[in-house]
């Protein structure tokens, strides 16, 4: 996820597109879905975010909310915000974006659950 953060942040489409999984998964404001890992960093160019981490909580083996502060051009107040987000190796294949930590702690205690169901280990 420190790879997806410096990507998004610096808006390397190269580099987003080598720490996602192809498609990914996202949701956010505007909806969910899988994209492929170009329009990811297609995105992150039109956009111009830039997200800075400052809280992590690992919730499972592969799933984890990151507290993010987010920032636009011309929106310099920026937003705070929280991403679950679900690894597969060292590649983020979901991020799910969410107004409050509560709300993306509670997806990812659902998903963490399935996770290790599917790998028959703990949460």
């Amino acid at each position: 996820m420190s790879r997806w953060h410096a990507a998004v942040s610096s808006g390397d489409p190269g580099a987003a597109v080598e720490a996602v999984t192809d498609p990914l998964v996202v949701s956010g404001p505007r909806g969910a879905g899988r994209i492929p890992a170009d329009e990811f960093a297609a995105w992150i160019g039109r956009s111009g975010i830039a997200m800075t981490a400052r809280r992590w909580h690992p919730v499972g083996e592969r799933v984890t909310v990151v507290e993010q502060h987010a920032t636009w051009p011309g929106d310099e107040d920026g937003a705070d915000v929280a991403t679950c987000f679900v690894t597969a190796g060292n590649r983020v294949c979901a991020a799910l974006r969410y107004s409050s930590a509560e709300e993306a702690l509670q997806v990812a205690s659902a998903l963490a659950g399935v996770l290790a169901l599917e790998s028959g280990t703990s949460p």
